[in-house]
């Protein structure tokens, strides 16, 4: 999408656009996303010198730290719970939440309670409405 003088357009061009700009920026972040576990998956970031993709992302890409944390995050998550795909895609499922998500099994597995399997995991997901409210851990215990 070219570059657009927001204060020029009408009501309803201005809309219009909006629309696609958001709908654009999350194909971008799926597929940022794609990007991201496929260097993991390669270690590319090693091959440029840098200790982990956390640095790689935030000190090669130039993304914030809360940027790369997030998605990450919610790159490993899908790559743990491939299911989970079609809600990041839908956007039932956002990235910050997914991040969240990540997380919370995350620290639930380092504690030494093993008891969330993958299907686990998957009819927790399904339970949340992922649009209505953030995740918090205390929604999560």
């Amino acid at each position: 999408m070219k570059n657009i003088i927001w204060s020029q357009l009408n009501k309803q061009d201005f809309i219009t656009k909006a629309k696609a700009l958001a709908k654009e920026e999350h194909e971008l972040s799926l597929q940022f996303i794609d990007m991201l576990r496929e260097c993991e998956r390669r270690q590319l970031y090693a091959e440029q010198a840098y200790p982990s993709l956390w640095a790689w992302a935030t000190q090669y890409l130039g993304l914030s730290e809360s940027m790369a944390q997030i998605r990450i995050a919610a790159m490993r998550l899908s790559r743990e719970i491939p299911a989970i795909k079609p809600a990041l895609e839908s956007g039932a499922l956002s990235l910050s939440n997914a991040a969240q998500l990540n997380r919370f099994f995350r620290e639930e597995k380092k504690s030494g309670n093993s008891r969330s399997p993958e299907s686990r995991k998957m009819l927790f997901i399904k339970s949340l409405d992922y649009r209505k409210r953030n995740v918090s851990p205390s929604s999560l215990k």
